[in-house]
């Protein structure tokens, strides 16, 4: 019997070694939001949905307002609410002094189902890798894989040898490449068109979520200055935009000033910047924006 306990032991510790080493070879491959887990506590953050996940590269941002590391992740993962407060609470380095810090902004980040638009427990976000994951600064960090990882360990290994579009970079950059052809690029809008409409329908203004922008916004305040940024999008989803939250400039431009910010609408120049799908903005307009945050430079006049 004791053979028997002893052989199961080492088989058990073996398998558990074994994933152990497949979860080292993690990487930016892995997927679009592990790493952002196993970094250290980050100086100036740049936070929201995975709108400026994608437009932000703090690894090229040269200049005297440049945040250190983009903590953005998905409209879905990322609202502003409890559970991201928290994880922002849980990455940014409290004794920074001077850091510099990125609130980008949306309609989406400050709405909720109609039917409970303030209630927290019914957020969705609580049930995905930022409310699931107690952990979001250890190298490697086995929690997020026993909780929020969603394929197979062995993709790991698949993934670092044959990449897909995405690769999240050590500053926490999503760099996302795609099929640029006419075709493709009409599909990808097509489908983000419908997919916005349907959300608008279902989404209200949440002014808990709005409370939590404020309380976010407040917390970063802490360490350093904050700037508050809306990104541009293709007209046809402004739309839909300004259809869900007519006043939400308005809105925006009311919170910077009570909590002396600035506030940035890139929206005032949509046709300037191109995009993956609408909604996203390509690697080109990526680099800009991320050079006129650096530099503070004002939007550039449409």
């Amino acid at each position: 019997m004791r053979g028997f306990l002893l052989r199961i032991l080492l088989y058990s510790a073996s398998i558990v070694l074994s994933l152990y080493v497949v979860i080292l070879f993690a990487n930016g491959s892995t997927d679009p939001f592990y790493l952002r887990t196993t970094t250290p506590r980050q100086a100036g953050l740049i936070v929201g949905s995975s709108r400026p996940a994608q437009a932000f590269i703090p690894s090229e941002m040269r200049g005297p307002l440049s945040p250190t590391y983009n903590f953005s992740f998905t409209g879905i993962h990322s609202p502003y609410g409890p559970i991201y407060l928290e994880a922002i609470r849980k990455k940014m380095d409290h004794s920074a002094k001077d850091a510099h810090h990125v609130v980008a902004v949306d309609p989406r980040g400050i709405c909720a189902d109609k039917s409970a638009p303030n209630d927290p427990h019914l957020f969705k976000e609580r049930d995905l890798l930022l409310g699931t994951t107690p952990d979001l600064n250890s190298d490697p960090n086995i929690l997020y894989f026993v909780h929020a990882y969603k394929d197979r360990l062995l993709d790991i290994i698949v993934k670092r040898f044959q990449p897909d579009q995405m690769f999240l970079h050590d500053d926490g950059w999503l760099q996302v490449t795609i099929n640029r052809s006419a075709d493709q690029q009409a599909k990808r809008v097509r489908n983000l068109l419908n997919d916005q409409r349907k959300e608008a329908l279902e989404v209200g203004y949440s002014p808990l979520r709005y409370e939590y922008l404020r309380r976010t916004i407040e917390l970063l305040s802490t360490t350093g200055n904050v700037r508050v940024v809306r990104l541009p999008i293709s007209r046809p989803l402004l739309a839909i935009e300004d259809s869900l939250m007519p006043d939400f400039n308005e809105r925006m431009q009311r919170l910077a000033d009570q909590m002396d910010v600035p506030y940035i609408d890139f929206t005032d120049s949509v046709d300037r910047y191109t995009y993956t799908d609408g909604g996203h903005v390509d690697q080109t307009t990526a680099r800009s924006l991320s050079k006129l945050i650096a530099t503070g430079q004002p939007n550039p006049a449409p």
